[in-house]
């Protein structure tokens, strides 16, 4: 169950840069985009949590680890996962974003030891014999890689410390709840001091952001 899980989880997050692409020549910025998809999310999540009457309490140090890995962990691989999207097609950025479980794999062997068998260094070749392929296909330029690659950092960072902190035993739903609702405040903020916060007018904007949520 498991790794149907994993797999279904990469299904969604693979394709959410597509709704973010099909907004094509629209005049928002992808921070905007984003900022309008996390905010869905975080009202979404907090349903999921008073259907299931999850409670959202919390203590200092919990809060502190939201706010540390949910805005620059998961909130930032968002971000830059979106920009990546809009740079060059949904399916490179996809493949460049995966490379994260190589990552996550070589810290695990520097920092705590963990072995990397002869199975993962098999993996690791061919998923870069992949991304190879794809460059020479030129479906990928210099921005989208280094967007698409910084979002697969954050994000491995972010899976490790689901697994080496207190997060590993907070409910998942209350977990989505917290990253969502800071990164949403994170990129409001940031919109206000950059004077770039902007409302969508079009309809199809909040559906399109409303099916990537």
């Amino acid at each position: 169950m498991g790794t149907i899980l994993v797999i279904l989880s990469a299904l969604c997050f693979g394709t959410a840069g597509t709704w973010v692409a099909l907004i094509g020549t629209t005049e928002l910025s992808t921070m905007v985009l984003t900022t309008v998809r996390t905010i869905m999310m975080a009202f979404l999540s907090l349903l999921f949590c008073i259907l299931n009457r999850v409670t959202l309490k919390t203590d200092r140090r919990e809060f502190l680890h939201f706010l540390v890995f949910g805005c620059l962990g998961q909130g930032a691989t968002m971000l830059l996962y979106d920009y990546s999207a809009r740079a060059m097609s949904v399916g490179a950025t996809a493949l460049c974003h995966f490379t994260y479980p190589l990552l996550v794999a070589v810290a695990s062997a520097l920092i705590i030891r963990e072995k990397i068998g002869k199975m993962k260094i098999l993996a690791a070749v061919m998923m870069l014999s992949g991304l190879a392929l794809i460059a020479e296909g030129g479906a990928v330029n210099a921005t989208g890689i280094a967007y698409a690659l910084a979002s697969a950092v954050t994000f491995a960072t972010y899976v490790y410390a689901l697994d080496h902190t207190i997060l590993r035993d907070t409910d998942p739903r209350k977990l989505i709840f917290y990253n969502t609702a800071l990164t949403s405040l994170m990129l409001i903020l940031i919109g206000v001091f950059n004077h770039t916060l902007a409302v969508p007018q079009e309809p199809k904007v909040f559906l399109l952001m409303l099916c990537g949520a």
